[in-house]
This record gives C-alpha cells, sequence and structure tokens, in this order.
C-alpha cells in the first residue's frame, strides 16, 4: 500500500440520533448506523453517544467526551502501513511505540484481524488499534481515552468493536433456518470442525454439547485439560468460567432489581454490609 493512501470518507449517520438519555453508562444499542462510504461497512453507534464525520474518517465519542474511537476503510493490504497512516490522519503527532501486535485467528473469510496496544505514559490512558483485512481493503478502529472509561464502558466497547460490518463479507443469518437432524455424518463434521478450530486459537482442551428441545443429545470432551499433560477432557470436566462470572452475577442482579428486592444506584453495602471483606 501506497504511504500516501487516503481513507475512505465516511458520512453521518444514516438516522436521526435519539435523544441523550438520563442514565450515563446506558449500554442499550441504539438503531443508528455509522456508514462508511460507497457502503463499504457500517458501525453501530452506542445509546447517547455521538457520531460525525471529519476529514475522511468517521468518529464516535463517549457522552462524556472521555472516550474516542476513529474508524477508516483504508485501500491496501499492508496493516500496519494502513493503521500507521489512520494515526497520522487523526493525529499527526502520534509517535507511541507499539507494545504488542496480536494476531487474531482471522476467520469468517478474513486475511488478517490484528489488534495493537501502545506504550502510554503511565497507566492512566489507553491507545489501541484494531485492523481487519478482507481482499484489498482494510478496516481500522483507533481508540484513544482514558482508563477508567474504557472500564466503565466496556460492552459499549464490545458494541463498536464486534459490530463492525463489512459489507462485501457474507454475514450468516441463521434466523428462521430448520435445524439439521443429528446424524453421525453431521456430527463428526462438528467433531471436526472442533478440532479446527481449538488448533486455531490454540486451545489444549474443550468440551461441547448439543441440546434439543430442552434435552441434552450429544456431550463430548475433546484434547487435554492442561498443555503438556496427558489427561484428557471428558463431558463431565469441570471448567473454569473466568470473567463469565461477571455477567452471571450482573443477570442475577437483574432478577433481583426487578422483583423489587434491590434497585441499580443502591450502594453495595447497604445490600452486603460486609463488603468488602
Amino acid at each position: 500500500m501506497s504511504p500516501t493512501a487516503t481513507p475512505t470518507t465516511i458520512p453521518a449517520p444514516t438516522s436521526t440520533p435519539k435523544p441523550t438519555s438520563a442514565d450515563p453508562f446506558d449500554d442499550e444499542v441504539g438503531t443508528e448506523l455509522y456508514e462508511g462510504s460507497n457502503g463499504l461497512f457500517s458501525v453501530p453507534i452506542p445509546a447517547n453517544w455521538t457520531a460525525e464525520s471529519r476529514n475522511g474518517y468517521g468518529i464516535l465519542t463517549a457522552p462524556d467526551g472521555d472516550l474516542t474511537f476513529y474508524v477508516f476503510a483504508v485501500q491496501g493490504t499492508d496493516v500496519e502501513s494502513a493503521i500507521a497512516d489512520a494515526w497520522a490522519v487523526v493525529d499527526p503527532e502520534f509517535d507511541l511505540a507499539r507494545r504488542d501486535v496480536i494476531e487474531q485467528p482471522a476467520t469468517g473469510g478474513l486475511e488478517r484481524f490484528v489488534v495493537i496496544p501502545y506504550n502510554t505514559e503511565g497507566e492512566s490512558r489507553v491507545d489501541l488499534a484494531i485492523a481487519q483485512l478482507y481482499q484489498v481493503t482494510v478496516y481500522a478502529i483507533l481508540g484513544k481515552g482514558e482508563v477508567i472509561a474504557f472500564q466503565q464502558r466496556q460492552s459499549q466497547v464490545d458494541i463498536i468493536g464486534s459490530g463492525l460490518t463489512i459489507k462485501a463479507l457474507e454475514q450468516m443469518n441463521l434466523i428462521g433456518v430448520e435445524p439439521l437432524q443429528l446424524s453421525d455424518d453431521l456430527l463428526a463434521e462438528y467433531e471436526a470442525y472442533i478440532v479446527d478450530a481449538m488448533e486455531l486459537f490454540n486451545i489444549p482442551g474443550t468440551t461441547a454439547s448439543v441440546v434439543k428441545d430442552g434435552e441434552i443429545v450429544y456431550a463430548n470432551g475433546f484434547g487435554v485439560r492442561e498443555l503438556g499433560k496427558a489427561d484428557e477432557v471428558t463431558s463431565e470436566t469441570q471448567m473454569m468460567v473466568g470473567s463469565v462470572t461477571k455477567s452471571m452475577t450482573t443477570m442475577l442482579m437483574a432478577t433481583l432489581v426487578d422483583d423489587g428486592l434491590m434497585d441499580w444506584d443502591i450502594p453495595v453495602i447497604d445490600v452486603i454490609p460486609i463488603f468488602p471483606c
């Protein structure tokens, strides 16, 4: 890619922005999409965020102005050069060193998927780049903001990062599709897919199950419990759920809110006096 390549222009949102909610951390996904030039891509606008176009790129800004994402589509196949060109447009004085170049699995037809965090002074800021290569276009999202803003708005950040839709890339839609009968041939194909995915994501072991009409009709384990060890994973192997506990806890809290036993604004210590312990 030429180092002088110009990012494509991103016009204004395709619908009228919704009025600002009273809740500054409302994570509801709005109906607005930010459409890229020539219909190349779209990006969802989280509720209460602003969207604008400036000098050939799109800007999504959090309500408090402490978190901003810049969206580009750059012609070419050199991902690193495309990201550098995008930063030069956003901030000509940007000179932060790359902390890492994280190669994500390029699935669904993508040719490359890269995440680049940058070294910043102290721990109060985050600067990063996310880029996906498809055919001869690099789709890049640059993020700048305060660490606390990233933490508070993580779900909205995920909406932007995962919501980028490349129009030329075929999107799978299973709404209304009747499930196939679970035959031996289909199970063999399913298991081969799991093994391939484990290799792609460098996963030593996993379990998988299929539930139909409320009943488990298939359960199996794959690989080993720990890399380099011989203990195999079975359908009964217990897995640590990691950060999924956060969403599970929030869901359970929501049931208490629905039942009128608490509300979202009540201090934790009023509900659990020994917190923190």
